[in-house]
């Protein structure tokens, strides 16, 4: 088996050249004037070598690595992809590189995950969705940068973020059901202790009941008590097992805490005979693609998930270069999406 070859430092590189590493340093980084002669021998023997640098131990020197970490809860999930696409935009335009992990919804993971990320020494990070367990977080981890929270709350402490009122975007898709001629509307999710956006939106779907003077039927509501990941599964089987006891739906409406469990509703209601949104209505939640593209296209609560990541990272990079406090927030609004799964009742 032939010997790795041993990696070339900023030493070798100014060894060949003929100048001091320091000198090597300033025509790489062009912090410092180097004559155009000696730019050259430098440049020469990086290009001849294949020499690339250090990040880290540039960034140890410099205090600064270039590197953002984004944790996310589930790297399977499209809501958070589109997210990271914001991220990874303004990451590229401030030449920064992001780092991205996933968490699973468990604390202990998160945890480990930002200290592995934190002996990289970057400069900051940015949460994208998560449990509110934050302070149990921030109090167990042995680096901290500054950072960011996207689509995520803390119940104590005034920290960055960028969020969305869901439990209102959630109540307006009831008083838009309601316009339409609904009057039985049911709801499909999960909601935990652990998490707080699920808690709103379910706190929405009966606000927007109450003030629509509608009473909420406990038989229409379909609530898991656990963080659910494979959604489309979920929405799918919970829907089969009602449409198994029952001749007619209770609802003429449902409104889904995410398009994929949207997806899944519908699969389910689809394959008992029941067409939609001639019999049955969905709202969904996030206006993914996939919502898009379904068959019919599902309406769904637009969240402006690649804008929300761009202004976490504008805040974040801002804050690392000094330009703002980091505490800012930055609030976007949520708006409906017609498309073809929705149908008025007369």
């Amino acid at each position: 088996m032939a010997a790795q070859k041993k990696r070339l430092t900023i030493k070798d590189i100014a060894k060949i050249a003929g100048v001091s590493a320091s000198t090597v340093s300033n025509a790489l980084s062009g912090e410092r004037h180097v004559n155009k002669e000696t730019k050259k021998k430098i440049f020469d023997a990086v290009k001849k070598y294949r020499y690339t640098p250090n990040i880290i131990a540039r960034g140890l020197s410099k205090k600064k690595t270039g590197i953002i970490g984004i944790i996310i809860p589930d790297i399977n999930n499209p809501f958070y992809a589109e997210v990271v696409r914001g991220i990874d935009e303004e990451a590229k335009r401030r030449d920064y590189l992001p780092l991205v992990v996933s968490t699973y919804y468990d604390d202990d993971v998160e945890i480990a995950q930002i200290n592995k990320l934190g002996s990289l020494f970057v400069d900051g990070y940015i949460f994208v969705g998560g449990t509110c367990g934050f302070e149990r977080v921030l109090s167990s981890i042995s680096y901290m940068g500054g950072f960011v929270l996207v689509n995520r709350y803390c119940r104590n402490g005034n920290f960055s973020s960028v969020i969305v009122d869901s439990e209102k975007a959630i109540k307006t898709g009831v008083d838009h059901l309601y316009t339409m001629g609904h009057r039985h509307i049911g709801y499909v999710g999960w909601r935990t202790g652990e998490t707080i956006i699920p808690e709103n939106k379910y706190r929405g779907y009966l606000r927007g009941l109450e003030e629509n003077r509608m009473t909420g039927d406990r038989s229409i509501i379909f609530m898991a008590k656990k963080i659910i990941t494979n959604q489309y599964s979920y929405g799918y089987n919970v829907m089969a097992q009602y449409l198994r006891g029952c001749k007619k739906p209770a609802f003429t409406a449902l409104i889904c805490q995410t398009d994929i469990i949207a997806l899944g509703v519908m699969r389910a209601l689809q394959d008992k005979g029941l067409s939609i949104p001639e019999d049955i209505s969905i709202l969904g939640y996030g206006n993914l693609d996939a919502a898009k593209f379904s068959n019919p296209a599902v309406s769904s609560i637009d969240i402006p998930k690649k804008r929300m990541g761009l202004a976490g990272a504008a805040i974040l990079f801002d804050s690392i270069s000094r330009l703002r406090p980091n505490n800012q927030r930055v609030y976007f609004k949520a708006k409906i999406i017609e498309r073809e799964s929705i149908a008025r009742v007369t």
